[in-house]
């Protein structure tokens, strides 16, 4: 896969929780070192987590160009729950749109994604074809987040 950032800062923008090099981000509140032109830090930025973040976007062929996360206002991140892994879109300006939420439907069923958490309504809702992973996502918060 060869998708660049270019220009999108969602993941830095305040919708994900981190610590870089000692400065809280976290809803409403940006990264300390993101300006409007990208990252002010990008050469050297920590691994953890800025380097090692995986946008689903970046690296699953599955996950359509045009939902670039600054084109939907939303984020995927991979995460797990006891080794069974699922996506979590991450609201990043408006709540997931109904394309979004049809074409994620169509991946799981597909098999090109496992499972998938997000919210909707204000409520956190579940796409999987696996028992198992709803029952352990409901009892058991997720091993990364970032």
């Amino acid at each position: 896969m060869d998708r660049s950032c270019d220009g999108c800062t969602k993941c830095c923008d305040g919708h994900l929780t981190a610590k870089i090099y000692g400065h809280e981000m976290g809803p409403g509140k940006p990264c300390h070192f993101v300006t409007k032109n990208g990252c002010a830090i990008y050469s050297s930025r920590p691994h953890d987590p800025c380097k090692g973040f995986k946008c689903i976007w970046k690296i699953n062929p599955a996950v359509p160009l045009e939902f670039k996360p600054n084109l939907v206002d939303m984020i995927m991140i991979e995460n797990q729950v006891d080794n069974m892994p699922f996506v979590h879109i991450v609201p990043a300006g408006k709540e997931i749109s109904l394309e979004i939420l049809d074409w994620a439907v169509s991946a799981v069923n597909a098999g090109s994604i496992d499972s998938i958490v997000y919210k909707k309504d204000g409520k956190e809702r579940i796409i999987s074809r696996n028992p198992a992973f709803i029952d352990k996502y409901f009892y058991k918060q997720p091993t990364t987040d970032k």
